[in-house]
């Protein structure tokens, strides 16, 4: 039995070795300093509706934004948006379509204190240099302390830790946009029909 040698042509200019370390003058991707594509800009200017989160510590493994736990048994806000009112107003938060909205995370035992500047917005006026208002990356975080958007997206959406420990303790709040604007039919009746409270 007769094995070919083959030999693979030599790289001309290679920018990684064979484990994935630069070379000649190759650089690292940083993903934290990615521009989104495409171009996806903060929205500029002062914050309607400002929200102060402070992440706290509750248990041997509970963590909790407002330092409760959400109800158990509830007809999800999607079906039912008009009872936010009738909710804990430190888990549920409204606000109307088009606000500009500064969510502000304070970790407790972490960083300096509480967020010194009334919006986001005051900060960077500030000299804040480590808010990023002109081409903010899209990335799943976990360190953001600070959140700037334009409410676009009506209905309720859900901000939670990724741990299901964490959020079954009470890292967790609701969020519900535009509640003026919803009418009786903004949810698909396909949906509905498979989702009945």
């Amino acid at each position: 039995m007769k094995v070919n040698d083959e030999t693979l042509p030599v790289s001309k200019n290679p920018w990684i070795d064979y484990a994935g370390n630069t070379i000649n003058g190759g650089t690292d991707l940083v993903q934290a300093n990615l521009s989104p594509f495409p171009d996806n800009a903060p929205p500029q200017g002062k914050a309607n509706f400002r929200l102060p989160l402070n992440v706290t510590r509750t248990g041997e493994f509970g963590w909790a934004t407002p330092g409760r736990a959400p109800p158990v048994n509830f007809t999800p806000l999607l079906l039912q948006p008009a009872q936010i009112a009738a909710l804990d107003n430190n888990v549920y938060f409204s606000y109307p379509n088009g606000s500009v909205v500064d969510i502000i995370f304070t970790f407790l035992g972490s960083g300096e204190g509480k967020f010194p500047h009334a919006s986001i917005k005051d900060a960077v006026d500030a000299g804040y240099k480590s808010i990023n208002m002109k081409n903010t990356p899209l990335r799943d975080d976990f360190v953001t302390a600070a959140v700037c958007f334009r409410a676009l997206n009506l209905g309720p959406m859900i901000i939670h830790c990724h741990i299901d420990v964490h959020l079954a303790t009470g890292m967790v709040i609701v969020l519900l946009e535009g509640a003026e604007k919803l009418t009786n039919g903004y949810v698909p009746n396909y949906y509905r029909d498979k989702n009945k409270p």
